[in-house]
């Protein structure tokens, strides 16, 4: 069932005409029944008489009217359109069947809130819809089904039912919670909390700062050549044409979603070589998933090219055509087959303890249990290791940062 419990002024507009609900008045409670499968419509009309199809039911009149329900049968539509006369604190309860059935909830048409005390729309078993427009509702409950729930500009409460629900906020400061399911869940323009539930749930917070707990927003990945704005960006720095071991078209730059270590999603920039895309999509997924901390993750171009000053700056990055530090043996950057990842929090060590970067230089000692740092079996390890890329950590020196096809 489909069921909304609230007193405010509202007006019921008819989404189609086809529909001619019965109406009837008995004792101070309108009763409007939707035919199954149709689409409703009830309002107030002339005089504050209450209309079904637009004809009055009975009788009635928002002066002697002490409560309004609404049932329909399974697929049956409604408008709730608060854009008329006023129902006053009648108290109006809506019950759509549970298969297929939608709400349609719409402002007045100056914009205005309407005040809802201890309202409810709830789903029902088999899935439904319910559309908020410049409504105020403060709880939206889903039912067993997937539904779909989408808020008003007011402070709304969105709740999922057992099924794959799809949430979504509005303007207001929404709060959000998903069901047992694995649930989709999006903020709106004001400051949202966003609740997943058992399920593993995905939400998007909105423009204002958010709170998400147990759930996570999307990932996002995708990979392109490089062209040649990403060309000149390289050249010079990242990429010295024929002395490097593989060219521009065997690379591919990145674009893919990170938490940060200021507990928000950020959009971060990888140049790998092509064959490696497919291993760092499922790799960082799983990172993603596991809410790993990277500091940032841009090109190291932006840093000239230089190695350690992207290391300084605890700069996540991959591809470089450079040597191994010391010999004249290509580094497996080269190939865009490796990347370092937090440099400073997961420092690269020599058995005669010197660090690199200098910063990392607390880092070394790996007891430590701080943000950002890479531990034996822990979920960076384990989603490189599930991709063939090992962690250079055995014997001397120690690399903490680096995960590379080779293992070198």
């Amino acid at each position: 069932m489909l069921a909304l419990v609230f007193a405010a002024l509202a007006v019921i507009l008819p989404l189609d005409a086809r529909a001619a609900p019965k109406c009837t008045y008995d004792d101070g409670t309108v009763s409007i029944a939707v035919p199954a499968g149709e689409k409703g419509s009830a309002r107030v009309g002339h005089g504050d008489a209450i209309l079904a199809s637009g004809e009055r039911c009975g009788a009635a009149t928002t002066a002697n009217t002490d409560a309004i329900v609404v049932t329909g049968g399974g697929g049956s539509e409604l408008a709730i359109d608060l854009r008329g006369g006023p129902f006053g604190d009648i108290p109006i309860e809506a019950s759509l069947g549970g298969d297929g059935s939608r709400l349609r909830v719409i402002g007045g048409a100056s914009g205005e809130k309407i005040t809802v005390r201890g309202d409810t729309i709830q789903l029902g078993a088999k899935g439904g819809e319910v559309a908020m427009e410049d409504v105020s509702l403060l709880t939206i409950e889903g039912g067993g089904g997937g539904d779909t729930v989408t808020g008003g500009n007011g402070d709304d409460t969105i709740r999922g039912g057992p099924g794959r629900d799809r949430l979504r906020g509005a303007g207001g400061d929404d709060r959000l919670f998903g069901g047992h399911e694995r649930d989709r869940m999006w903020g709106g323009g004001g400051r949202d909390r966003l609740a997943g539930g058992t399920g593993t749930d995905v939400c998007e917070g909105g423009a204002d700062r958010d709170e998400l707990l147990s759930c996570s927003p999307r990932y996002d990945f995708s990979a392109r050549k490089i062209d040649s704005a990403l060309r000149e960006r390289m050249n010079g720095r990242s990429f010295h044409g024929s002395r490097c071991p593989v060219g521009l078209g065997d690379l591919r730059y990145l674009r893919l979603r990170h938490w940060g270590f200021d507990g928000d999603v950020h959009s971060g920039e990888l140049v790998v070589h092509r064959d490696a895309v497919g291993e760092m999509r499922t790799a960082f997924r799983r990172i993603f998933r596991a809410r790993f901390p990277i500091r940032q993750m841009r090109l190291i171009d932006d840093y000239g090219g230089d190695d350690h000053r992207s290391m300084d700056a605890d700069n996540t990055s991959a591809f470089n055509c450079r040597v191994v530090a010391g010999t004249s043996h290509w580094s497996e950057h080269a190939y865009g087959h490796a990347i370092d990842v937090n440099p400073v929090e997961n420092p690269y060590v020599t058995s005669s303890g010197h660090v690199s970067p200098p910063a990392g230089r607390p880092y070394a000692d790996r007891s430590r249990d701080a943000q950002g740092m890479i531990e034996p079996g822990d979920a960076v390890v384990s989603a490189f290791a599930a991709v063939g890329w090992p962690w250079h950590v055995q014997g001397w020196p120690k690399d903490y940062q680096h995960f590379s096809v080779s293992g070198h």
